[in-house]
């Protein structure tokens, strides 16, 4: 068995960390090293033998791949639809509303084209970085912007923002905060 000394500070709460069977393999072996003069002792790393199985293995290599066609003529509004297709937008906008109708909000709907502004008021800011949320419509040119100022007000998309909902509102009768079980 092959076995290779490092060296590490030894912690008296964990001096006798080793298992009766690594004991007993480095007894076979060698001698149980003890701490030197510094205080350190020895680690002792073995190598796996030929049984061992590790819980994950690293996947072949694979190269990649593209899942939409990218040329010169297709504009950030192409890109934006491949990753958030107007199908996932549908889906919010309806989950939205049907959550508000169920908690009996009373701001106005919010359809496929609201989720898409928001959306990208997100994107947006989030590599156009100011100090408050509201700073982003502001008159002030060196915090304002321009595109979010044009695209929503600064209200309904917090009020979006707020109240987005990913799926469908669902009844739950037999859940409570203080479970007695």
């Amino acid at each position: 068995m092959d076995i290779n000394h490092d060296t590490i500070h030894q912690n008296a709460k964990n001096s006798d960390a080793l298992s009766d069977t690594d004991t007993a393999s480095i007894s076979s072996v060698d001698e149980m090293p003890s701490a030197n003069a510094s205080g350190c002792r020895p680690i002792l790393w073995f190598h796996a033998d030929s049984t061992f199985q590790p819980p994950m293995t690293i996947p072949e290599e694979s190269s990649p791949s593209l899942l939409f066609n990218l040329n010169s003529s297709v504009t950030e509004v192409d890109v934006f639809l491949k990753l958030f297709p107007n199908s996932l937008m549908i889906w919010i906008s309806q989950c939205t509303n049907q959550r508000l109708k169920k908690l009996g909000q009373t701001i106005h709907p919010t359809d496929p084209s609201d989720i898409m502004l928001v959306l990208g008021c997100m994107l947006v800011m989030s590599y156009n970085k100011v100090p408050k949320f509201s700073h982003y419509w502001s008159s002030n040119t060196s915090l304002g912007n321009v595109a979010i100022k044009s695209a929503i007000s600064r209200d309904r998309c917090k009020t979006l923002l707020s109240k987005l909902y990913f799926t469908e509102p669902e009844l739950r009768t037999q859940t409570s905060k203080n479970p007695t079980s």
